[in-house]
């Protein structure tokens, strides 16, 4: 966000010294608006050019240094000294328009207008985007110069007071519903799906909206017109009210982001698609009649707009989203381990035997380097979903006989599984979804603390947000192109020590970057659940991130990352002093079964059996050993405990099942 503040502080620099050099009365706000829109495109077009133009601004600038925003900061400061230059040439060429007048401030009303409508109809535009623009704004005014045949006024023509109300209250009415209220009504009411808390996210949101809201506002009915001010106004107002429309009336229930397929009835789709075309066009036809009629966007869009304002305030007065949960999974010490004994578990998501069949049919070898394993290829969990499987492993709870939905706490009452493991010495670190950890006793997970932090990067949040508003509102033919996940949740975090559940890439990073130590002064048991073979698809083979991934290289990419894993336990000489256990809380669900099918792969639908390899500390063979007797997580408890040189207390270990 710095930039954006640093932009506008040599904006209302420019304009103040513009107040003071050229007697501009009144002009302060006006002429800020232009120059921050101005100096925002210059700094955006030559970080294009010298860098990633596929980012976001405040992206492109993420731990750039004072020196960096000072560098930054000489392209406003070139472009003001280059303006008042032409001013005073001009000024002794007798000229009546100045620079400002003749070239800059249309240019800013124009570029902010389609840089508007761009992030209200498509999506937040990356730096490449604002430059292309930029280009067809250029494009736009040399036309009309040519058509005119002259220089504009600057103005060209006056919009009344009554236009310059409903462009303000329409872009605040889209602001409340795509940056501001709806992101706030997300995050009270889905907390345990986000790891950043409100509190992090809350200035981004009223920074974006005014962004929204104030340039836009104030350029286009000065420099831009009536005409012009009143069409953006309409087509902007509708859109919210179409958007309302189809969030409350016409959503129905919503089909579950799970990362599968999302579709809707064809024949939904069009009626869906005929209501809005309809709605839109009668809106057209009565707001564009002249006379009182031309009040309606008015007063409907401030209607709504003291509707959202109501709702923002009760949100935050009786859900408590701005107190947030300040425990998170930190990953600070998971990759310290103990130089004597450790237990270390890998749960590698819904990663299912015939999934693995698939690699090891394409490349026989892929399993060489578990020679010192057993595996189960017989395994079965108690659960078919991941909501189910991390509970129950990490409390051993047996819960057939309750409804596990309607109170997720049952799971961790009278559990000791985990306190056990803890009493015995052992340093417990887990890495998963905070929301599987945060019932259990305080004490317990070493690593599940409020000394966390969490940097968000403004543009990636809003553009999340507003991505997931269009989900919701837009009509179901273009829901599938806003379908967002949990990598998109967590991709907008900068910088954290809080674990980020589904990137798996960044913890094979880490395993590369700082390797495993072996400072932990008591046993370790550590616990890494991972996004593993999960769809959607967003690992390659090689570990590494990549959207446009397939269901093979995610396969092959999860099993490298232990595979990286192991070669750091070995170069920590800990290697021998490690019992190693690699498996998977579920295997083929529904969900999963329609991501394969679309990969084209084939499988046995009345076979489920999640993954399941063992080695034991010390253990070395020459190859794999597989174990095809029927078994299941049931073993699992009692495994761990054996490993640990406990008693059994469970269902027997895999050993003995």
């Amino acid at each position: 966000m710095y930039i954006y503040l640093l932009i506008l502080l040599l904006a209302v620099i420019s304009a103040a010294t513009d107040r003071l050099l050229y007697n501009r009365h009144g002009e302060i706000i006006k002429m800020s608006a232009v120059y921050a829109v101005l100096y925002h495109y210059l700094i955006v077009l030559v970080r294009t050019v010298t860098s990633d133009g596929s980012n976001f601004l405040s992206f492109s600038f993420n731990g750039k240094t004072l020196m960096g925003y000072g560098k930054a900061a000489v392209i406003p400061v070139a472009t003001y000294i280059f303006i008042f230059v032409a001013r005073k040439i001009e000024d002794k060429r007798g000229k009546d328009k100045n620079l400002v007048a003749s070239l800059l401030a249309p240019f800013s009303a124009i570029q902010i207008a389609l840089e508007v409508l761009y992030v209200i109809f498509i999506q937040w535009p990356t730096m490449r985007q604002i430059s292309l623009m930029g280009i067809a704004t250029l494009l736009l005014l040399i036309l009309y110069y040519v058509i005119k045949g002259k220089r504009s006024e600057g103005t060209i023509s006056k919009t009344d007071k009554r236009d310059r109300i409903i462009i303000t209250v329409s872009l605040l009415l889209y602001s409340a519903l795509y940056v501001l209220v709806g992101p706030t009504e997300l995050m009270a009411y889905n907390r345990s799906d986000f790891i950043f808390s409100y509190k992090d996210a809350i200035v981004y949101l009223i920074f974006g909206t005014l962004m929204i809201a104030v340039p836009a506002s104030v350029i286009i009915p000065k420099y831009l017109g009536n005409k012009v001010t009143k069409l953006f106004s309409l087509v902007v107002s509708l859109y919210c009210i179409l958007s309302l429309i189809q969030a409350f009336f016409l959503n129905g229930k919503m089909n579950i982001i799970d990362g599968g397929t999302q579709e809707w009835d064809e024949a939904k789709t069009v009626i869906n698609v005929v209501i809005w075309l309809v709605v839109f066009l009668v809106g057209v036809i009565i707001l564009l009649k002249k006379g009182k009629n031309g009040n309606i966007i008015k007063w409907i869009s401030i209607y709504i707009l003291a509707i959202q304002t109501v709702t923002l305030i009760y949100v935050l007065l009786t859900t408590g989203v701005m107190k947030g949960s300040a425990r998170q999974l930190t990953e600070d010490g998971c990759l310290t381990l103990s130089k004597e004994n450790n237990v270390v578990v890998f749960v590698l998501d819904a990663y299912d035997v015939q999934m693995l069949k698939h690699v090891t049919d394409d490349d026989p070898d892929y399993l060489a380097p578990l020679h010192d394993f057993t595996y189960y290829d017989n395994m079965v969990s108690r659960y078919t979903a991941t909501d189910g499987s991390l509970p129950y492993l990490l409390t051993g709870a047996n819960l057939e006989d309750h409804d596990i939905e309607q109170d997720q706490n049952l799971w961790y009452e009278n559990t000791h599984f985990l306190k056990d493991i803890m009493n015995a010495g052992y340093d417990i670190r887990i890495l998963t979804d905070k929301c599987y950890v945060e019932p259990l006793s305080d004490d317990v997970v070493t690593n599940f603390s409020d000394d966390n932090y969490c940097i968000l990067d403004m543009d990636k949040t809003l553009a999340l947000f507003t991505k997931c508003m269009r989900y919701k509102n837009m009509p179901f033919l273009l829901k599938p192109r806003y379908k967002y996940e949990a990598y998109d949740i967590t991709n907008v975090v900068t910088d954290t020590n809080i674990y980020v559940f589904g990137t798996d890439a960044d913890f094979d990073d880490k395993i590369f970057d700082k390797g495993i130590d072996t400072d932990c002064q008591n046993e370790a048991f550590r616990i890494y659940h991972l996004y593993g073979a999960h769809s959607p698809y967003y690992l390659t083979e090689d570990a590494e991130l990549d959207y446009g991934s397939n269901a093979m290289a995610q396969w092959r990419g999860s099993i490298k990352i232990v595979y990286d894993y192991m070669d750091a336990l070995k170069e920590a000489g800990i290697y021998d002093k490690t019992t190693l256990i690699i498996m998977a809380d579920h295997g083929f669900n529904d969900t999963q079964r329609k991501s394969v099918a679309a990969e084209g792969l084939a499988f046995d639908e009345s076979k489920t059996n999640p993954i399941f390899f063992i080695k034991r500390a010390g253990e070395t063979k020459e190859q794999l050993t597989i174990d095809s007797r029927a078994t299941s997580h049931d073993v699992f408890f009692d495994t761990i405990r054996e490993c640990m040189g406990l008693e059994r207390e469970y269902y027997g270990s895999v050993w003995e099942y």
